[in-house]
């Protein structure tokens, strides 16, 4: 009996075309095809982010979440033609069962920080980013020659210098006193070493680039923490209102039980919060989310404290939301 024809990951199927120029953009063949594998996996209920055209291997692309093998191979079954199609898959991290506590233990010599879009690393690396001349490994490679002929658009100009390098992840930063920029590689192979550009460059202070925050566990994402103008704290204040926001895509939903904390300490100073969002990841638009109300308690009087995001490293103090139109819909 024949074996029935797989699906395959995109990264394993060759090249096999590199002239666009005569291939019509809006072609009904392809364009058919692609809706055809699209609707098949989406009627799946299998994690599922969209689909696309990769004109270089020929193939409809779709973009898969968390799906099972025995997912694909179901939906390898139900395509018309599945040597026209590969996939992509993307497993989001599941969030842990453990108490919510990701405030860093007070007195650590090296906490570990994280900048938006790079992995962890220790305060003290941040502060003393090496070069890119202090090390030599392909991946720094391949950022030289992006460097000298960038595939997308110009990189900023500045001193290079490296933020983290693992087995399949490198993330670099340009600094400069007018800006900074960074770019990730990425080695998906197990066999081969070919580092390709998996990220993209930016033009922005290096303080907006990087407010160093204390880095979450896999499956949480970030929220913002404001002070709630309807009901500002005073010093006699035993309580603070606040409301929190989800950051990234969530189709405009509330957080509901997702939203985790507060973690809360009380310092003679300060009252610091800390809040965190499962995330599940998949397809979702970006309307602007809705706030959630939440009152902390204090176990005396606010006084002079000032209360503060206990998740930047230098906790930020709380500014008070502004978006009067979204009161309405705070949850």
């Amino acid at each position: 009996m024949a074996e029935f024809p797989k699906l395959e990951l995109c990264d394993r199927v060759p090249i096999v075309r590199t002239d666009f120029d005569s291939v019509p953009v809006d072609d009904p063949v392809r364009s058919a095809a692609q809706h055809r594998a699209h609707d098949t996996a989406a009627a799946m209920g299998i994690g599922f982010d969209g689909s696309g055209f990769d004109w270089a291997r020929e193939r409809v692309e779709l973009y898969l979440r968390n799906a099972t093998n025995e997912q694909i191979e179901e939906l390898a079954q139900r395509l018309d033609d599945p040597s026209g199609v590969c996939y992509d898959l993307s497993v989001s991290p599941v969030a842990s069962s453990e108490p919510f506590e990701p405030l860093p233990a007070q007195g650590l010599d090296d906490p570990m920080v994280v900048c938006d879009g790079w992995e962890a690393i220790g305060s003290s690396h941040l502060a003393h980013l090496p070069s890119i001349d202090s090390f030599d490994h392909p991946a720094i490679d391949a950022l030289r020659t992006e460097l000298a002929e960038p595939s997308r658009e110009p990189l900023p100009e500045g001193r290079w210098v490296v933020m983290t390098i693992d087995t399949h992840r490198a993330e670099f930063a340009a600094l400069s006193p007018e800006g900074s920029g960074s770019i990730g590689f990425a080695n998906r192979h197990h066999d081969i070493v070919d580092w390709k550009v998996a990220g993209h460059a930016w033009d922005r202070p290096w303080a907006a680039a990087c407010g160093p925050r204390v880095p979450l566990a896999p499956g949480l994402g970030v929220v913002d923490v404001q002070l709630d103008p309807r009901s500002l704290p005073t010093p006699d204040s035993t309580t603070v209102d606040l409301l929190v926001t989800q950051q990234g895509c969530n189709s405009g939903q509330a957080m509901g039980d997702d939203l985790l904390g507060p973690q809360v300490r009380e310092t003679h100073d300060a009252v610091l919060v800390a809040f965190a969002v499962r995330v599940s990841g998949g397809a979702a638009n970006c309307p602007d989310n809705p706030p959630s109300k939440v009152t902390v308690e204090l176990s005396e009087p606010l006084g002079e404290r000032t209360v503060r995001d206990g998740l930047f490293v230098s906790p930020q103090s709380l500014e008070v939301f502004e978006d009067d139109w979204r009161l309405d819909e705070t949850g």
